[in-house]
């Protein structure tokens, strides 16, 4: 996501998710995945089954504002961060004439996608990247790391002291998505709201990826 003007910012509405950013595959180079799309040559790394060390995310966001703020101001908090990994997509084409191309449904968020009760992205899930404080207008600035070296198990009480106190996802504190990384992969970092009255300010937004070479 490209730093926004002075005194701009973006903002997600209920159901209108969107893709803030999306990284450069996994040991690629921009440039080169553009020249060579079809025959793409990877940058050096260490290793080919677990390349990748730690993601880490910077955050410059807050919701709606002004409301009742719960002592624990991550409970009951309705826009939040997702990270999805696409898979393979040093292969799908992602750069053309220099414009980084759309890979994903409703990507840009142009069409409202309501969200039934079984549907698995209604609510921020023990998977999200970081939820904002519930009902706080001023800003919150977070780095999230997640690191392949990481081992808190999601059903521990660190996993949920750390969700309960950080707004982390207590799902992302094992480090098995960095180590599932592969080559090639992209990582979309989504912004979303839900529920009337509810949006996502977002001011700043980075994924950073490292891998060994």
């Amino acid at each position: 996501m490209a730093p926004p003007e002075k005194g701009t910012h973006r903002i997600i509405r209920k159901d209108r998710d969107q893709v803030l950013l999306k990284t450069v595959p996994l040991c690629y180079d921009r440039k080169q995945l553009e020249r060579s799309p079809d025959s793409p040559k990877p940058l050096p790394h260490r290793s080919t089954n677990h390349p990748c060390r730690k993601i880490v995310f910077h955050l410059s966001s807050h919701d709606q504002g002004p409301g009742r703020i719960n002592e624990n101001m991550y409970e009951h908090s309705w826009t939040w961060f997702d990270a999805e990994i696409i898979r393979g997509a040093h292969e799908k084409k992602m750069y053309v004439d220099g414009e980084e191309q759309v890979l994903l449904e409703h990507e840009k968020g142009e069409t409202t996608i309501p969200r039934g009760p079984d549907d698995p992205l209604l609510l921020p899930s023990e998977h999200k990247v970081q939820v904002n404080g519930a009902r706080v207008s001023e800003m919150q600035d977070v780095e999230i790391i997640w690191d392949s070296e990481d081992n808190v198990q999601p059903d521990s009480p660190a996993a949920l002291d750390v969700e309960q106190t950080k707004g982390r996802g207590r799902a992302t504190l094992d480090g098995r998505v960095v180590r599932e990384m592969q080559v090639g992969d992209s990582v979309a970092l989504w912004a979303r709201a839900r529920f009337p009255g509810w949006s996502n300010h977002v001011y700043r937004a980075s994924v950073t990826v490292y891998w060994a070479v």
